[in-house]
């Protein structure tokens, strides 16, 4: 990264820093609205919300916007994530099956996760719980995958997936076993 982008990573950074988990990625959706024709911006953008992306509970809420974005900039996916991450996401095979444990109204979310297991348990956290708990599973290409997250050990695979790409629905009726 170069000296203007690290200036305004921690510009970003600075803005961001007295969110919480519900007010963090409303407060990165107006920063890039009003900033990303600046020069570096949208790099220093992405790297700022691969950062914080676990720490966000309300991307359903942006959706849409995050969507066309991770559309417009495909080059900058990488920016996403950590090292590991990126060494993870560059060994996935052609086509991936993801998982996505959520409620009916919620199927084409950008969070999925790469174990059933955590997809299922999911649900069951406080944040999550919904009242008709269902387990999607999607068989897409790995081009599909904007990134891999790691951050709450949840296998995280941040993706754009359509309802063409599901392979199943399945109702979650308990808790996956370890």
């Amino acid at each position: 990264m170069n000296p203007i982008q690290t200036l305004l990573k921690a510009e970003i950074e600075d803005a961001v820093k007295m969110e919480n988990s519900f007010t963090r990625l409303p407060k990165l959706m107006e920063l890039y609205k009003t900033n990303a024709r600046r020069p570096g911006w949208r790099e220093a953008w992405f790297e700022c919300l691969g950062f914080e992306w676990t720490c966000c509970d309300n991307i359903w809420k942006f959706k849409k916007s995050l969507r066309r974005i991770f559309a417009r900039w495909t080059e900058l996916w990488p920016l996403l994530m950590e090292d590991s991450e990126r060494e993870q996401w560059n060994a996935l095979p052609e086509y991936v099956t993801i998982f996505r444990g959520c409620g009916p109204q919620n199927k084409c979310g950008l969070s999925w996760s790469t174990s059933r297991e955590v997809a299922t348990n999911i649900v069951f956290l406080n944040r999550y719980m919904t009242h008709f708990p269902i387990l999607l599973a999607a068989h897409v290409p790995k081009s599909a995958i904007v990134a891999l997250k790691n951050g709450r050990q949840e296998n995280e695979a941040i993706a754009l997936v359509s309802e063409g790409d599901i392979l199943f629905i399945e109702r979650i009726l308990a808790r996956a076993s370890s």
